[in-house]
């Protein structure tokens, strides 16, 4: 069964400083573990993924 929610790590996205996807997407491109995903012009953390991160 998949998680729901990350376990030991929770990733917030100040969107008041992200420049957006397409002026930037540097999280986007450069996550080897897909924890970021494209919610409209601003990414979004995958929750499932979030445990990946280091």
């Amino acid at each position: 069964m998949e998680p729901t929610m990350s376990e030991f790590i929770k990733l917030d996205i100040d969107l008041d400083r992200c420049l957006g996807i397409e002026k930037c997407g540097k999280c986007i491109q450069i996550c080897p573990v897909n924890i970021f995903t494209s919610n409209g012009d601003y990414p979004k953390a995958v929750e499932a993924n979030e445990d990946e991160c280091t």
